[in-house]
């Protein structure tokens, strides 16, 4: 059953970006694998968005943020004039679409992978959206640095490792906690996290003081189950106890990861 599920959802998520983007034969180039020596630029049909992709994983990112909305179908729409925070914001595909959506408020994004940090500059830049700032830092349970992991050498896989050096040979990239992040960049607090960080939702969120977790109002995003300590029911658990209401999807083909939302019922109106 579970076969005929993934098979059947990949091929209507292909249907879905054959209609939902202009280029079908830079989709399938990039699908098949064929060699190419630049970015490839996907034009959504709907609302003219147009993103920079590199892979496929890349596409099916803009597919799932702004064809099935899925940060919008397993949490809440964003209104006009909330403020955004975005971590593991890749190429910018969700930072456009709060951005969008979210037209008098403000979003503020972090991708520490420099390679997907670029791409997110010039997608932003190439949207004319002036209502986002990006940063190129992760975010961690402590200040520092981590250097990335790349899974396949895929960007948007990377993993972190934490060290105490910013100078460590290899290279690092800065991290703050979420605690510095809204001291920082949003002192009026978040009206929505998202989080798409590969694992690095677990320190985040379950190292945040308690204080810093009443300045967020909601909470979505994709998790991904790692172990017995660190886990959609683990977090879920510990958010429910923070007077968070939460609700949890399953992923149609990973069973591994699924999407999380959560909203302090007296914030939501």
């Amino acid at each position: 059953m579970r076969f005929l599920r993934k098979w059947g959802y990949y091929a209507l998520s292909l249907l879905e970006m054959g209609f939902g983007f202009r280029e079908w034969g830079q989709l399938a180039r990039l699908f098949l694998k064929k060699p190419t020596n630049k970015p490839v630029l996907l034009h959504l049909r709907k609302n003219n968005t147009r993103i920079i992709v590199r892979s496929r994983m890349d596409a099916w990112s803009v597919k799932e943020t702004f064809i099935d909305r899925f940060y919008e179908r397993y949490g809440s729409e964003i209104q006009m004039d909330w403020t955004v925070v975005d971590i593991g914001a890749a190429i910018g595909e969700f930072t456009i679409f709060a951005a969008q959506k979210a037209a008098r408020g403000q979003i503020v994004a972090f991708e520490p992978n420099t390679e997907s940090y670029a791409l997110l500059i010039e997608n932003l830049s190439l949207n004319g959206i002036e209502n986002a700032r990006a940063i190129n830092a992760g975010v961690w349970s402590k200040s520092g640095a981590m250097s990335l992991m790349m899974a396949n050498d895929e960007p948007l896989q990377a993993q972190t490792q934490f060290t105490e050096d910013v100078y460590e040979p290899g290279g690092t990239i800065p991290v703050l906690t979420l605690e510095s992040l809204i001291a920082q960049f949003t002192p009026q607090g978040i009206d929505l996290l998202k989080l798409d960080c590969e694992g690095a939702e677990y320190p985040i969120l379950l190292t945040a003081p308690l204080t810093t977790l009443a300045l967020v109002a909601r909470i979505v995003m994709e998790y991904h189950d790692l172990d017995e300590e660190q886990n959609h029911r683990v977090l879920a658990d510990y958010l429910r106890k923070l007077g968070y209401q939460v609700r949890l999807f399953s992923n149609p083909v990973h069973a591994e990861i699924g999407y999380l939302y959560a909203h302090r019922a007296e914030k939501v109106a």
